[in-house]
């Protein structure tokens, strides 16, 4: 696709993917705090159940103007045709915003690397705008702030991490367990009881722990078999100890 620029297009219009962290406003970074205040326009994503932007929330410290957010609602489907019409939909104001001149940024809980809503966006406008200045500001990872509020490491030496999402089957997990010193498991979500009952199985009660909304007011953390009596899995993440071999 051809590279379509507005005539009115100023050198300095730019897009930059923003990490905010996990939840705790004083973990987000200078470098993104800045960022923030210099935007023209500041994206955040939400999804259609919900018009409320955790991420924005997260910058208002920053002293961000409200008028300068503009929301973007992120698809949840599934069908890789619907998805990629909601992704086209989603990338149009922020590609509007370039051609425009605007000084962009887009906001995403902890990095923007990691199963983030920026890697859907970046990928859209690159490929509709191919010269666009693209640039990407790291963030605090939530595996990262769950191991501080845990007091645990995530690797040491010569260990071996694994990170990945709750698979649909739990079960999968098994194939990780002896390959790795550390699992650390993301997008729990409604699922915990479920993750609780694999680890009780697997006579891991010891060796996995939960952070449950991570840098946030509610947040708590302990055995993960424990909080799963009394805590949701959302915006939380475990820890569980492997026996690599």
């Amino acid at each position: 696709m051809a590279d379509k620029k507005s005539p009115h297009t100023r050198a300095t219009a730019k897009l930059i993917g923003i990490g905010v962290g996990p939840g705790d406003p004083g973990l987000l970074p200078l470098a993104s705090a800045q960022a923030i205040k210099e935007a023209d326009i500041v994206f955040t994503p939400v999804s259609r159940f919900s018009k409320a932007s955790l991420a924005a929330s997260i910058a208002a410290g920053t002293g961000i103007d409200e008028s300068k957010i503009q929301k973007i609602t992120f698809p949840m489907a599934k069908d890789t045709e619907t998805l990629q019409k909601a992704w086209t939909q989603a990338a149009a104001p922020v590609i509007k915003a370039l051609d425009n001149g605007l000084r962009a940024v887009f906001l995403t809980l902890g990095d923007p690397s990691v199963y983030s809503t920026w890697i859907y966006l970046r990928r859209e406008v690159e490929a509709q705008r191919p010269s666009a200045s693209i640039a990407v500001i790291p963030g605090i990872m939530a595996a990262n702030a769950a191991a501080a509020r845990l007091g645990l490491p995530l690797v040491e030496g010569k260990e071996r991490l694994v990170l990945l999402p709750l698979p649909e089957k739990v079960g999968e997990l098994d194939a990780y367990l002896p390959l790795a010193d550390r699992i650390v498991v993301y997008k729990i979500g409604s699922r915990l009881e479920e993750l609780a009952l694999w680890v009780r199985e697997r006579g891991l009660d010891e060796q996995a722990h939960l952070v449950v909304g991570v840098g946030l007011d509610r947040e708590a953390a302990g055995r993960l078999i424990d909080l799963a009596e009394k805590e949701q899995g959302y915006l939380s993440v475990a820890l569980i100890r492997g026996r690599r071999e």
